[in-house]
């Protein structure tokens, strides 16, 4: 499971110990004393006073999702401090521990307001109630996940699946962690420990209830009764391989007098109905998918004695299989997902890890409906249109378009290929005497830089030129007027392109770019010093283990979907540790300027700004670390990736360094944090 905060019924025995808070001596190390250690405040609210004595600074840390109880001050220095704790009226008991730091000890405060009980509620009063502990009783709708007992219960007091219910305590009253070596639903090898639990069993649970990114949930219940469903139904959920017609079986087992069998969408149709003894077999047909997306559909199954149950069929869809932009450019109907990397007039270039091509919509093209880093899943005919591999909806509209997540407007660009004299030649000579409109030889879309001239030509076209180079030349495609290419006329610039097709039939041929960036000025031959992509290995990052946590050997490790990774989340406890992941050396004796760029994101820590205490990205030159600034930063709520990019090393130019990413964690503060895409080059990424 993973932690959380939340409110643990007090025993009865503790009421004597906190009702009143006697003061019974302070309670203190030899660097920080308090008065009290436990404090109680009454049911109506009001305010409490301890005595805080500190040989130097100290700070309480309050857990994240405690807004119930102020406290002031929260941070002083060596001496004697008044602190005032503070709560509102509450209609139920409630505690938390708040944590006091000073000179690296840690005295640790119970504060409790009444006492905490249980109270017998729907399933919509305890939606619209307050957090603390309920007991409920309802039919479990939907099953999430066996081995932690997660499920959705329904009393009938509210619509769709109900109440979430994220974790149950096993049958010995267990939490389950994620070593349990068994699951809490289900498992019949472990029969002593595990709860036997189905879609329609009516239960009752206890625990406590606590919002968590907006989703009402009690956590880790107790089941307190079971009953059985009269009616079990296997299996609950089809997976069905392809668009096909055909049929499925469904298996109800049952001890209700009559059922019925009803379909919900027009594609699904009850073929058969066959019983025996207290088994009903329904064979149900479905017809043929054309649609080009899966579909879903419902069967529902009544009768008396128990509530409804719905079983889910999905069926495949009527297109090809998802494939990488490598695969596409080997076939001609095709279905692709990648991320919108350069946008121009008519269309965009899309791609994945594996190659790249040009979406083209031709005038009809809204680009304002597009930002960089949109991923977009397409299906579609490819062809080829002057060498240039595309996928084109000017003539056919595509079978599927379709935004699958929103971009930033920023994304990060490969190294980019340098185009000079020799490697236009290369370009051509390729696709000599070869078909423009067939896509088995169209060119490879690539990532490129040209340092040149843009001149007009004999029709009055501006072309960009090479110095001392005039087989081929540049030109720009579909240009938006962001890129005011015309005041650049007769001066060196350098651009940033996808090299996206080449038309013309005889020299000199127009190698077609689908601009990026346009700057006055020759660029330096871009360069990557370190280029850390872990897409097998740690590529030759290395491990500081200043303090491991108790129990691991390691903080820092190498992940297999191509990320480094630190934790000192050891079998369900936060561990205090530190550790360094450590760069090769990477060479700047001859750089004038260098650039870092990475990705990262980061879960579980206390807080944000917690997080931000913690972790750190750090260079190493002459011995010595010293920390560099994150622009950007995860939300220490989800497993979003977060782009980091341009961090000026070029105080570091003439110098041997290493770039290091610090983790540090402690008991009450311990993240998991997770880095990729390492890169330290000598340009910008825009």
């Amino acid at each position: 499971m993973k932690l959380r905060f939340y409110i643990i019924a007090t025993l009865a025995a503790a009421a004597a110990l906190f009702t009143g808070c006697k003061e019974e001596g302070d309670t203190y190390f030899s660097e920080i004393r308090v008065s009290q250690s436990y404090v109680g405040i009454p049911m109506e609210g009001g305010e409490k006073e301890i005595t805080v004595t500190a040989q130097g600074d100290w700070a309480i840390e309050i857990p994240e999702d405690c807004e119930w109880l102020s406290v002031d001050p929260m941070t002083g220095g060596a001496g004697e401090t008044k602190v005032t704790l503070s709560a509102n009226e509450t209609f139920d008991g409630r505690s938390v521990e708040i944590l006091l730091s000073c000179l690296n000890r840690v005295q640790h405060i119970n504060i409790i307001q009444g006492l905490p009980g249980v109270s017998e509620a729907t399933v919509k009063e305890i939606n619209e109630g307050p957090e603390k502990q309920y007991r409920v009783t309802g039919v479990i709708t939907k099953l999430a996940g066996d081995h932690y007992g997660n499920f959705y219960l329904n009393d009938g007091t509210v619509e769709g699946d109900g109440l979430y219910i994220y974790g149950t305590l096993d049958k010995k009253g267990n939490e389950m962690k994620s070593g349990t070596p068994y699951d809490c639903f289900n498992d019949k090898d472990h029969p002593d420990e595990s709860w036997e639990i189905s879609v329609g069993d009516k239960v009752t649970i206890e625990g406590p209830k606590q919002v968590y990114k907006g989703t009402i949930e009690l956590v880790n219940v107790t089941i307190i009764n079971i009953e059985k469903s009269l009616v079990k139904v296997i299996p609950m959920d089809i997976e069905l391989d392809g668009p096909e017609a055909g049929d499925t079986l469904i298996k109800i087992a049952t001890k209700a007098p009559s059922i019925k069998v009803k379909p919900n969408d027009d594609w699904l149709y009850v073929k058969e109905i066959e019983q025996k003894k207290d088994t009903v077999f329904a064979r149900i047909g479905f017809f043929a998918n054309d649609d080009v997306v899966k579909r879903e559909g419902t069967i529902s199954v009544t009768g008396e004695g128990f509530k409804d149950i719905t079983v889910t069929i999905t069926q495949g869809a009527n297109a090809p299989d998802l494939m990488t932009i490598a695969e596409a450019l080997k076939g001609s109907y095709v279905h692709v997902k990648g991320t919108i990397m350069a946008i121009c007039n008519q269309g965009y270039i899309l791609s994945d890890a594996t190659g790249s091509l040009l979406v083209f919509y031709g005038n009809t093209f809204d680009a304002t409906q597009f930002k960089l880093g949109d991923e977009m899943e397409i299906i579609g005919d490819l062809a080829a249109y002057n060498f240039g591999p595309q996928l084109s909806c000017k003539d056919k509209a595509f079978d599927l378009c379709e935004k699958v997540s929103e971009g930033t407007g920023s994304v990060t660009y490969p190294t980019p290929k340098v185009m000079d004299a020799a490697a236009c030649d290369e370009v051509v000579a390729a696709i000599n005497g070869k078909d423009k409109n067939k896509i088995s030889d169209a060119i490879k879309i690539e990532y490129v830089q040209v340092v040149g001239t843009p001149k007009k030509n004999s029709s009055g076209y501006t072309n960009i030129y090479l110095d001392d180079y005039t087989a081929n030349d540049f030109s720009a495609y579909q240009l938006p007027a962001s890129f005011d290419l015309a005041s650049m006329l007769d001066k060196k610039v350098t651009i940033r392109a996808y090299l996206q097709s080449v038309s013309g039939s005889s020299s000199p041929r127009h190698l077609n770019l689908l601009f990026v960036s346009l700057e006055e000025g020759a660029a330096e031959t871009p360069l990557d010093y370190l280029d850390a992509s872990f897409a097998e290995n740690a590529d030759g990052f290395t491990w500081d283990d200043i303090t491991l946590p108790e129990g691991s050997t390691y903080v820092w490790k190498y992940d297999s979907y191509h990320y480094l990774k630190a934790s000192a989340y050891v079998s369900g406890t936060r561990y205090a540790s530190e550790s360094i992941a450590v760069s090769p050396e990477i060479d700047l004796s001859s750089a004038t300027k260098a650039y870092l760029n990475f990705s990262h994101v980061g879960k579980n820590f206390a807080s944000l700004d917690a997080a931000k205490e913690v972790v750190s990205v750090e260079v190493k030159a002459d011995g010595e670390w010293s920390k560099l600034t994150i622009p950007a930063w995860f939300t220490n709520s989800d497993w979003t990736w977060v782009d980091c990019k341009d961090i000026d090393l070029s105080a570091y130019a003439g110098k041997k360094i290493h770039v290091g990413f610090r983790y540090i964690s402690t008991s009450s503060n311990c993240g998991t944090w997770e880095v990729k895409a390492v890169k330290v080059c000598n340009y910008t990424s825009e």
